[in-house]
């Protein structure tokens, strides 16, 4: 029974394998849908409000109940998001800004209930999305700008600028107020402002335009003042062509003359009129106030010494256009004069015998006054102490002066009377002069001297006459008996007797140089009287008319001409009028005037000269910046002679040279400072650079002067290139930083620039390099990657390249490794490549969770630099470095000998290490062709899953080791089944030894060895057979009952 037992139990054992039920564990880690390579990007709008719907992030566990039930969180938690757990479901917890952050990043993590519990990581990029949000704004609310009266259409005047944070954002410009009569134009895109109606401008001084910028929601305002720089286009001119005024002569100094005036239709300071006085000794007399014109004297006049002044008068504009006039000033008179007599005393002689009415004598005196002044009263005038006979025997016609009888003088023969006349004038005061006459009563025998009748009275004589030169003979006439006559010459004024002298033959001379300049009429008398006692006399006056003689030079009213004239002016305007007097009379007064010789060259296609008005023209435009001064000679010759004046002409500078920048393009470049490369100037500005920090000094040509009024209104604007006001000119010309640059957002700027002074207009271009600033930190651009390394990989073998940028220039980047088991590793400090440090061992630890942090280390900002993180999984991957291993050494196994082929007779077991899976698959991009072959696989997470062929190292083939025994058993090389192949027989064979041998199929293939111990039990299958009659035996206890049991 024992035996067949057995039997039933080896024929049944193929049939008694166990059927296991395979219940789920944890090993399947959620996995996020949707999202590529572990990363989901959104947008968002930033207008979103806080508690809004954002998205939904699903992840789904193959595992099945607890181990497939996924909860979501937020890694270290959000200000701006949240998720709800069991729907993973993102909201908005605080506002989103455009303008302050464009883009946010969480770490979504995904986690099933296993346990342990595994867990994904995903990364969640929102982009926010601009709206319109924020209001536009004037980079300068309050500018002025200046455009020239005469500008033309499209002259450009300024340009105004605005900023608006919100990127999208159109903008538009609007004049909303101050336009008047459509002057200017305002291009609603650009900000460029533009003449538009060039008539407007010429009836204004300034213009506030009130400028708008809308965005189509929000709207700001800026006040833009022009001033309209006048532009000299009218002369003044003085409202009369001449002026005739009077003055009295005994006007004391500061008295009124006369007010000028001429009008200029210019605004502004060229329209305002100054005034001169172009003569020397006209400055001496009178004074003349620039500005309102008023003519004052400055000393006393003297009308019987110069009764009347010329005054050549300018009238300028601010700009240098003038005009000229004439002032006559006529000196009136005053009674100041006394009449003076011809004669310092008379003599007379009158018969005893003469009829009462008779005239004796005839008295004359002059009275240099005018009017009233000038007519003269005569009267006897005796002393108080006198007899009172003369008014009774004489009388006197009071306006002739001739003294006449009024009775007979019978008894005063041979007396003399004595006595004065005097000569009053009819002025106010009445002024008077007396003179003494002697009176003869002669007998009736008595014959005076007589003048021959025919002898001239009124004579005239040249200016030149030589001294000697006999005037005229005034001869006396006696009787043979009579004694002999003495002439003399009598004068009003003592002077005249050097000029002149009488011989005792009556002739009369030249004794002394005349002129007639100082004295141009002499009245004098020749007395002749007898060499008696008392003497008879008789006077002559002689009249001497003195003929001019062109003997003076002219003179210039000024010696020294100094005018400005602007350089505008068109041919034929006049610019000065010279002067000069010549006290000659007639042809010897005429003056000529004339240029230079020596200048005639130089000059006679750029001014004429009148002869006869002294006008200087111009025949051409001055040009200022060809020739600013001119200085030459004029000449004023009466024919004779010559004389000569200095004129200095300032050519006054207009706005008429267009501006022209030095460079046609600036280019700042490469490092900072400045540098010559070619034509231009090489700068550059740092992006850390400081608001107003000077970029580059710009600078222009211009042959007008610096002194000009437009040049004090130049305008340097940006009028492309610098949108958001990164960039503006200051009044100098100087490029300033007035925003935040950031080289990583823009390195490079093409200004378009351009400088106005009102009128002309020049562009160029300015490229700014914007040097970079170590200001940001690096960038991981995968949070995190994966690695496949085959254990077996050499020490030093690179398998994995962490990539991460600066968006600064040359960054000195620095990676460091961390994480549980990064000792196994490293990283090459500088270029982030991650190598086998120590040999690994996937049956230890089958995967790494490696964080590589890379640092800026020339990061000169914050104290100290968070950089940025790479996580990295290592997969180690297996190979085949463990052999199998039996589960016992030797297996042992009793089989009765009656067993049938084909039964299974046990089954052996082995294990393997080894992961049994091996990488076949391709190489990442993210490592070096250098690396393949060497057991790397892959980390970056855009790559393919690689290609695995499972259960090869750990796959086990079984095989009978030994020979021999391969027709009696088979050992099947999946299962291990030992299995009987042939009868069995434990008479002829009780035992096996069977070696057996466990190879898995790695490369190389690894193996190990093991034996089964097969015992036959016996059956009774063969009748007793006894060999001899008695036996004795030992029953062994293997065979006992127990045994089989």
């Amino acid at each position: 029974r024992v035996v067949e037992a057995k039997r039933l139990q080896i024929q049944n054992l193929s049939h008694s394998l166990p059927r296991r039920q395979v219940t789920d564990s944890n090993d399947n880690a959620p996995v996020f849908v949707g999202a590529k390579n572990g990363i989901f990007n959104i947008s968002v709008s930033e207008l979103l409000p806080p508690g809004s719907y954002v998205t939904r992030i699903r992840a789904k566990d193959v595992d099945s109940g607890a181990n497939g039930e996924v909860r979501y969180s937020v890694e270290g938690g959000s200000r701006w998001f949240q998720i709800s757990p069991q729907e993973g479901i993102v909201t908005l917890t605080s506002s989103l800004d455009f303008e302050t952050q464009r883009t946010h990043h969480v770490t979504i993590v995904a986690t099933d209930q296993g346990s342990p519990p595994l867990q994904s990581l995903l990364d969640l990029w929102i982009n926010v999305e601009d709206h319109n949000d924020s209001p536009p704004s004037f980079l300068t609310p309050n500018s002025t700008a200046h455009i020239a009266q005469d500008a033309s259409r499209g002259q450009l005047v300024t340009v105004v600028r605005a900023r608006d944070p919100d990127v999208s954002d159109q903008l538009k410009f609007t004049l909303v107020a101050g336009n008047t009569g459509d002057a200017f134009y305002l291009d609603s895109r650009s900000g460029v402002i533009e003449v538009s109606t060039p008539p407007a401008l010429a009836s204004h001084l300034s213009f506030s335009l009130n400028v708008s910028v809308t965005d189509s929601i929000h709207t700001a305002y800026a006040t833009v003042l022009v001033r309209v720089l006048p532009v000299n286009r009218h002369s003044p001119r003085f409202q009369r062509r001449s002026y005739s005024v009077q003055v009295p002569e005994n006007a004391a100094p500061g008295t009124l003359v006369d007010r000028v005036r001429a009008l200029d239709a210019d605004d502004g300071p060229l329209g305002e009129v100054t005034y001169q006085i172009l003569s020397d000794r006209g400055r001496e007399r009178f004074h003349i106030h620039p500005i309102s014109g008023r003519i004052t004297t400055l000393v006393p006049f003297d009308r019987e010494t110069q009764p009347s002044f010329t005054l050549p008068l300018m009238a300028a504009d601010g700009g240098g256009r003038a005009d000229f006039v004439t002032l006559f000033v006529a000196v009136t008179d005053v009674n100041d004069v006394a009449p003076v007599f011809v004669v310092p005393k008379y003599w007379g002689n009158v018969w005893s015998n003469a009829s009462t009415g008779d005239v004796v004598l005839q008295v004359h005196a002059k009275d240099p006054d005018e009017g009233l002044g000038s007519q003269i009263l005569y009267s006897l005038y005796e002393l108080s102490n006198g007899t009172g006979l003369v008014k009774e025997f004489f009388a006197i016609q009071e306006l002739t002066g001739e003294i006449k009888t009024r009775q007979s003088l019978e008894k005063f023969e041979n007396e003399v009377f004595q006595f004065f006349v005097r000569a009053t004038d009819a002025g106010t005061p009445a002024l008077h002069s007396d003179v003494p006459v002697d009176l003869i009563v002669m007998s009736r025998e008595d014959v005076p001297p007589m003048f021959n009748k025919d002898a001239a009275l009124e004579v005239f004589v040249p200016e030149n006459a030589p001294l000697g030169f006999t005037i005229t003979t005034l001869s006396a006439s006696l009787p043979p008996s009579s004694p002999p006559v003495r002439y003399s010459l009598l004068a009003p004024r003592e002077e005249d007797l050097d000029l002149f002298d009488v011989d005792q033959e009556g002739s009369l001379s030249v004794s002394g140089p005349i002129d007639r300049e100082t004295n141009a009429v002499f009245r004098l008398t020749v007395l002749a009287q007898t060499v008696s006692t008392p003497p008879l006399s008789v006077m002559s006056e002689v009249i001497l008319q003195v003929m001019d003689d062109n003997d003076n030079l002219p003179v210039f009213e000024q010696s020294h001409y100094v005018i400005s004239t602007p350089e505008n002016l068109g041919p034929g305007e006049t610019i000065l009028k010279l002067s000069a007097q010549d006290a000659d009379t007639l042809a010897n007064g005429n003056i000529q005037y004339s240029l230079s010789p020596d200048d005639l060259l130089d000059l006679s296609q750029t001014f004429a000269l009148d002869p006869v008005t002294g006008a200087l023209r111009t025949l051409v435009p001055l040009d200022r910046e060809k020739r600013d001064i001119y200085e030459f000679q004029v000449l004023a010759s009466d024919g004779a002679s010559s004389a000569n004046a200095s004129v200095k002409i300032l050519v006054l500078d207009l706005n008429d040279s267009p501006l022209a920048f030095d460079r046609e393009i600036y280019v700042t470049t490469g490092r900072e400072g400045m540098v010559t490369r070619r034509s231009c100037f090489v700068f550059a500005v740092r992006e850390d650079a400081r608001l107003n920090t000077a970029v580059v000094q710009l600078s222009h040509s211009d042959t007008d002067s610096p002194e000009l009024p437009s040049t004090a209104a130049l305008s340097y604007l940006v009028l492309e290139g610098s949108e958001r006001g990164e960039f503006s000119l200051s009044t100098a010309g100087e490029v300033l930083v007035t925003g935040a640059l950031d080289r990583e957002r823009r390195d490079r700027y093409d200004l378009r620039v351009a400088v106005t002074d009102g009128s002309f207009l020049s562009t160029t271009r300015v490229k700014i390099d914007v040097l970079d600033v170590n200001d940001n930190g690096p960038v991981c651009p995968h949070l995190r990657s994966e690695a496949t390394l085959s254990e077996a990989a050499p020490l030093g073998t690179s398998f994995a390249a962490v990539d991460a940028f600066d968006p600064d220039v040359d960054p000195q980047l620095e990676y460091s490794l961390s994480g549980e088991g990064a000792e196994d590793f490293r990283v090459d400090r500088n270029k982030g490549r991650l190598e086998v440090f120590r040999p690994l061992d996937r049956e230890s630890r089958s995967a790494y969770d490696l964080t590589v942090t890379v640092r800026d280390a020339a990061f000169s900002g914050r104290e100290q630099q968070a950089g940025c993180v790479t996580h990295v999984l290592v997969k180690v991957t297996d190979v085949n470095d463990c052999p199998p291993l039996f589960a016992k050494d030797v297996y042992s196994v009793s089989v009765p000998e009656d067993t049938p082929p084909k039964s299974v007779l046990t089954k052996v077991h082995a294990t393997d290490k080894d992961l049994g899976k091996s990488v076949i698959g391709q190489r990442s991009r993210m490592v070096p062709p250098e690396m393949e072959g060497r057991g790397v696989g892959m980390v970056h997470p855009e790559l393919k899953n690689p290609l695995f062929l499972p259960g090869i190292n750990r796959r086990i083939t079984f095989e009978l080791s030994d020979e021999g025994h391969e027709a009696m058993f088979s050992l099947h090389p999946r299962s291990g089944l030992l299995t009987l192949l042939q009868p069995l027989d434990r008479e002829k064979q009780a035992s096996y030894n069977l070696s057996i041998r466990a190879t898995d199929a790695g490369f190389p293939p690894l193996s190990s060895d093991s034996s089964i111990f097969i015992v036959v039990l016996d059956i009774n299958d063969n009748p007793p057979v006894f060999s001899q009659k008695a036996y004795q035996v030992s029953i062994p206890p293997v065979f006992s009952q127990k045994a089989y049991q």
